[in-house]
């Protein structure tokens, strides 16, 4: 079945994102880095091993975070495909919610 140029050009930006949605997406980022930062900051400051630890922690879960939106803005394809894909990866290696438990 062939496709109009309309119809391709129209196929191609169900999968590419909104200036909104790219918006949002600089905005998340840009917390997820300050948050990185600030765990790093205090980490490396406080003497409490424990408060470290958890710092540390923190600050491993923005990183997967950030790492993860970087994959979904270079991944080829569908963006909701993606997202699902790497969505699905990160919890199965418990990178999302299970990721502060040891």
């Amino acid at each position: 079945m062939e496709h109009s140029a309309r119809e391709l050009a129209s196929l191609e930006m169900e999968d590419r994102f909104t200036e909104m949605e790219l918006a949002s997406l600089k905005h998340a980022l840009d917390i997820e880095v300050l948050g990185l930062k600030k765990c790093q900051h205090y980490a490396a400051e406080t003497e409490d091993g424990q408060a470290k630890e958890l710092l540390e922690r923190s600050s491993a879960i923005h990183h997967r975070r950030i790492d993860m939106m970087l994959m979904l803005l270079d991944a080829p394809g569908s963006v909701t495909k993606q997202a699902k894909s790497l969505l699905q990866t990160a919890d199965w290696q418990g990178g999302l919610h299970n990721a502060g438990n040891p």
